[in-house]
């Protein structure tokens, strides 16, 4: 006598693929942040810190992020021209799109001090840097293109 199929057979084989996506899906999310980045169990520590007592040190915890300030670089220069920071500390970001190799980026403070200079390559397009800066007037420029330039203003 012939032993006819489980009917149950099939339905437990496509409960077990339902079950195993379910749990892949729920595995990616715990990977993924709401914000489409990969997990980061670090977090970072704020440059402040307390003395207790004469010899204990204490560091902060803090999710915050200082904001972030994004300049592109063109053929025709910077874009924007003029940029206005509400904080002192924040990450300037610079992207060089103009097909040009290598560029020579100054921060100079109103009446010409420097604060700083960084070089740009082919390899390494792009500049983030958290930087500090008092209120004031700043000028981003290229070395090479006299006419290229951002105004910064940092509002206390």
């Amino acid at each position: 006598m012939k032993r006819s199929p489980s009917k149950t057979a099939p339905n437990l084989f496509r409960h077990r693929r339902m079950i195993t996506f379910a749990v892949l899906v729920c595995s990616l999310g715990v990977l993924i942040r709401s914000d489409g980045a990969p997990f980061d169990r670090t977090m970072p520590l704020s440059r402040t810190t307390s003395v207790i007592g004469d010899s204990t040190m204490r560091a902060t915890i803090t999710n915050e992020r200082p904001p972030m300030t994004l300049i592109t670089i063109r053929p025709a220069g910077f874009d924007p021209a003029e940029v206005s920071q509400s904080s002192e500390r924040f990450v300037l970001a610079v992207d060089n799109k103009t097909g040009l190799g290598a560029l020579t980026l100054r921060i100079t403070r109103e009446g010409g001090e420097l604060v700083r200079e960084v070089r740009l390559s082919a390899e390494h397009p792009k500049w983030r840097e958290k930087v500090s800066l008092s209120s004031g007037n700043y000028l981003l420029t290229e070395a090479g293109h006299a006419d290229w330039h951002c105004r910064l203003t940092v509002k206390p």
